[in-house]
């Protein structure tokens, strides 16, 4: 019987979780955009028990003359050079991105970057 709670617990956690997020990123397709850049070196993380691998990535942008910040993660992957092939190729230091930003709260924002024209399994682009 506690199993079956620690699960419904876990599942309630998981709920007010998404309702949060899609509040929070609701009409994001309609955001107002600025030009960001991404600023420092990607952050490495991992998850499924290390199995799995995706970078942070820090960006700046500024609105109305103030200075913002905010992260994304990338996709996943299952080694870190997939992850850094990723980088390099989508969104390496320094470059330019539309960054998209709540008009009632500009701190929440994210990057609109498309990624679906990158192939994960192509030639690892090696930026030397």
């Amino acid at each position: 019987m506690g199993v079956g709670w620690i699960f419904l617990g876990a599942v309630a956690i998981m709920v007010v979780y998404s309702a949060f997020q899609i509040r929070k990123y609701r009409g994001s397709d309609r955001w107002p955009t600025v030009n960001g850049v991404i600023e420092l070196e990607p952050e490495m993380r991992s998850w499924d028990r290390g199995r799995m691998r995706y970078a942070i990535v820090f960006y700046s942008y500024s609105v109305a003359g103030e200075r913002y910040s905010g992260e994304w993660d990338t996709p996943s992957y299952p080694n870190d050079a997939k992850v850094r092939a990723f980088l390099a190729a989508c969104v390496p230091k320094g470059s330019s991105f539309v960054v998209r930003y709540r008009r009632d709260n500009p701190s929440v924002s994210m990057l609109d970057i498309d990624t679906s024209g990158y192939d994960p399994d192509g030639p690892i682009k090696l930026d030397i």
